[in-house]
Parts: structure tokens; sequence; C-alpha cells
């Protein structure tokens, strides 16, 4: 299975029997952040996560890696009760919201249904 598009699939084998398997390659593949002047929305971030110990957290807000493009940090460092300045977004990247410092792999803060808000989306 690959991880978020940071594997790429160099061949596809097929087997005698019909069935086929995705050979990528042995390290995972950097792409490119994706350029800022194709970004979309005008999204604001406001930080009122508390976390599972009752104490508020610091955010970093992620566009995550695609087929085409690698990860971007969209806003780092958003303090409890702080409000971003307006921001854009890559067109059809999934945005993910984890601690400060946390990467864009790190885990999610919250449910998918936050990063569909952020994307101005209701699903």
């Amino acid at each position: 299975m690959l991880d978020n598009a940071r594997e790429q699939v160099v061949a596809v084998e097929r087997s005698a029997a019909g069935g086929t398997r995705a050979v990528v390659a042995s390290e995972p593949v950097e792409l490119p952040a994706p350029d800022p002047s194709v970004f979309e929305g005008r999204h604001r971030i406001a930080n009122v996560w508390v976390g599972a110990d009752d104490e508020p957290t610091e955010i970093d807000v992620w566009a995550r890696r695609t087929f085409s493009n690698g990860p971007v940090l969209l806003v780092g460092g958003v303090g409890f009760g702080e409000v971003t300045d307006y921001l854009g977004a890559p067109a059809n990247a999934d945005l993910v919201i984890v601690g400060a410092g946390a990467g864009p792999d790190g885990s999610p803060l919250g449910a998918q249904r936050v990063a569909a808000v952020l994307h101005g989306q209701q699903r």
C-alpha cells in the first residue's frame, strides 16, 4: 500500500497467474512543494484546540503531499487563542492540523471534518 504518495511506483509486474503487484522505489521520492501562486481560497485558522490533558496546544497546519507535490507548511506555531492572517491552500490537497513541530506526517488533531471546513467544503 502506498503511504500518502511518498512511494513511487516504478513498475507493475504481472504474474503468469494473472495477478499484479506494484514495484516501488526503495527510497521515498522527494517532490517539490506546490507553487504558492496557485493556492486557492481564503482561510483563517483560529486555534481553540485543548488537548486530552486539558492543556492548550500550539498547532501547525500542513497541506499533505500529493502524487505531484510534496507537503507544505501553511501556518506554523499558532498559539491557543490566536487567529492567523488569511492564507490559501493547494487545490485538492488534504489539510492536516498537527501539534506544533510534528511535521506533515504527525498525528492529526481532531477529525477530518476540521480539514474539510478549512478547505471550504462541508462533508
